[in-house]
């Protein structure tokens, strides 16, 4: 009996050896039978994608040029003549003034001015090539100091042309160069004419300037004491010319002479005498 259950599980184990390489076999071929349509599949795929690309490229390219000719067409700027706003004229130097005005689509503008109003936009302008900006500005030159000027801005384009308002400026006063002097006069030509009470004291200065001459019998003479006397004369001139009354006859006298200009600049002689008669 051992030997009969022996041999029916030796032809068990037989049979699933021999059973399992022709299953492995079959479960290749069809496994190779599906990796090859599989296969197939994926490249019909890709034929079609490519195909579908080939289309979606061209139909890109095609819509980007519709869509980008459609945005040109779009935003292209309808002319219309400009129109100016903001125009301001200003001088602040005596010879110079700035003009500035804003137009609200590009252009070329052009300025006149004038002395004398309306202006005459027939004559000489200054041109000022505009077109990349809608904001304008213009120095004018070798204007007159203190006079009153006219303005008028003339804006052009394709469409049209457009006149501004009439605005004007005045330029300031020149300042006068104030120049300071502090130089002295300068004395020359001291001379006196006698008599026997009075003495006339000459002398002549290199620019306009009062005159004074101090006297008295004391040498030497102190212009600042109490007993020294003076003439003086406030008139501006170059040559001056002073009395000394109340003199004594056959007396010696010392005096010295005193000139100031306009700007308080003072020169003093030395001290000279004279004799009366």
């Amino acid at each position: 009996m051992k030997k009969y259950k022996s041999l029916l599980i030796g032809t068990l184990v037989l049979s699933a050896i021999l059973i399992d390489p022709v299953t492995s076999f079959a479960q290749s071929n069809n496994n190779g039978k599906g990796h090859d349509e599989e296969k197939e599949e994926r490249k019909e795929e890709r034929m079609e994608f490519k195909r579908d690309y080939k289309k979606d490229f061209h139909w890109g390219r095609f819509q980007s040029w519709v869509n980008k000719n459609k945005d040109k067409k779009e935003n292209t700027e309808v002319v219309i003549a400009p129109v100016i706003s903001n125009l301001v004229a200003t001088s602040t130097r005596p010879h110079r003034a700035t003009i500035s005005w804003d137009t609200n689509v590009k252009a070329k503008s052009f300025v006149w001015y004038s002395k004398t109003s309306p202006v005459d936009t027939s004559g000489f302008s200054r041109k000022i090539r505009s077109e990349e900006d809608h904001k304008n500005k213009i120095t004018l030159g070798r204007l007159d100091a203190n006079t009153k000027y006219y303005v008028i801005i003339k804006s052009i384009n394709s469409a049209g042309t457009t006149t501004s308002s009439e605005v004007s400026f005045t330029t300031p006063a020149e300042i006068p160069v104030v120049v300071t002097d502090t130089t002295k006069p300068v004395l020359s030509n001291i001379q006196t004419l006698n008599g026997t009470t009075t003495s006339t004291v000459s002398w002549t200065t290199d620019e306009v300037s009062t005159g004074i001459v101090y006297y008295s019998t004391v040498t030497p003479l102190d212009i600042n004491a109490g007993t020294t006397l003076s003439v003086s004369n406030t008139s501006l001139s170059t040559n001056h010319s002073i009395v000394l009354p109340g003199l004594t006859s056959g007396t010696t006298y010392r005096f010295i002479v005193k000139s100031t200009d306009a700007s308080n600049n003072a020169v003093v002689s030395s001290e000279h005498s004279f004799i009366t008669n």
